[in-house]
């Protein structure tokens, strides 16, 4: 069975998916923001980014540096480790 959670960290909340080994971080909200950013922009916007992390550490990166990445977290993550996803679907 999958596990996820929800964390929170500087001014944003994220969801936390543990795979066979170690974990995928992801986080989705306005397109005026981007949660390597300190603080949270003051514009708002209707359109939604999508963030992901690998283990907790260094640099979000936007979905669009990713093939399938969601699809992936969603039906593999079980199976085989955060790495191997992050390697198989990043562009």
């Amino acid at each position: 069975m999958k596990k996820t959670e929800i964390l929170e960290e500087k001014w944003f909340s994220f969801r936390r998916t543990y795979c066979a080994e170690g974990f995928l971080d992801t986080w989705c909200g306005p397109e005026t923001d981007n949660p390597n950013n300190d603080e949270a922009s003051e514009d708002d916007s209707v359109m939604l980014s999508t963030y992901y992390r690998l283990n907790g550490t260094g640099e979000w990166f936007h979905r669009r540096e990713f093939e399938d990445i969601s699809y992936v977290i969603t039906h593999e993550s079980v199976e085989i480790s955060a790495d191997e996803i992050w390697k198989k679907t990043k562009r």
